[in-house]
């Protein structure tokens, strides 16, 4: 004997039920990312910078990257160890020359987010931010200009030059190249004034603050409607106080789970 059921609205309650199925979404492919948002120019050059490291390298040393949001403007430090003290010194180092910034935005590395370092911005009146966990664009000016000293660095390997040298030879050029959304220099943005070098030129002034905030921007938004386009991004409907599934970020071989599920047992969080 068949017994079939049916009842209005049978087909939208199926749907429901398996888009609600907690060990579908368990094994479901991630949403897609979210859209990029459009951070604006700082007020002045030095009010907010942001900084990584890159590597490690061959002979186990890194690259310190500090950026000011406002010119572009980049320095670049090898160091051998990348703790909170060695990175509090060299930024002592800078701000003896350049004056306190205003914003310092890092990762969450442990050398970033340290009570060290916080205590040091707390005294020195710098407002310390970090990023979105395993979100590299969220400081996209860094990440892209790592990629750039990267190339500069693999060349300087295969042309067995010191590598050194060539990082600062890059730097000293990269600062005095007109940018391709301000068409100025970064040190003439960063310094008020064009860096003297090889290629005679005029003195010229600065463009306008307003004419280069547009260009910078109208630049920001074509490269995040392609990224968003590339990458299918979709803004989530996710509120305050929902809960959520995490994505595992470590997971330990190919049957482990994608989800992280925080579990209340005292202060432990559980991988289920």
């Amino acid at each position: 004997m068949k017994i079939a059921v049916w009842w209005p609205g049978m087909d939208a309650d199926a749907e429901k039920t398996c888009r609600e199925c907690f060990d579908c979404q368990l094994v479901a492919p991630f949403d897609p990312p979210e859209p990029l948002c459009i951070r604006d120019l700082p007020a002045a050059p030095w009010v907010h910078v942001a900084g990584d490291f890159l590597g490690p390298l061959p002979d186990n040393s890194y690259v310190f990257v500090l950026i000011d949001l406002y010119s572009r403007y980049v320095l670049a430090e090898p160091m051998t160890r990348t703790t909170s003290r060695d990175v509090i010194g060299f930024l002592t180092t800078i701000f003896t020359r350049m004056g306190l910034p205003q914003v310092m935005t890092f990762d969450n590395a442990r050398n970033f987010s340290s009570q060290e370092m916080k205590d040091y911005c707390i005294d020195h009146g710098i407002k310390l931010t970090h990023t979105t966990p395993y979100y590299p664009s969220a400081n996209g000016e860094v990440e892209r200009q790592n990629r750039s000293i990267l190339k500069v660095l693999k060349i300087s390997k295969q042309q067995n030059t010191n590598w050194k040298v060539a990082l600062q030879e890059y730097l000293y050029m990269y600062s005095v190249t007109p940018h391709s959304v301000t068409g100025v220099s970064l040190a003439q943005l960063m310094f008020g004034r064009r860096f003297r070098d090889l290629i005679p030129h005029i003195q010229m002034q600065v463009m306008d603050d307003h004419e280069m905030r547009d260009r910078d921007r109208m630049m920001k938004y074509q490269a995040k409607v392609n990224r968003d386009e590339k990458v299918g991004a979709k803004k989530s409907l996710v509120s305050v106080g929902d809960e959520v599934l995490m994505k595992n970020m470590l997971p330990e071989n190919k049957l482990a789970s994608k989800i992280y599920i925080y579990t209340s047992e005292g202060n432990r969080a559980t991988w289920e």
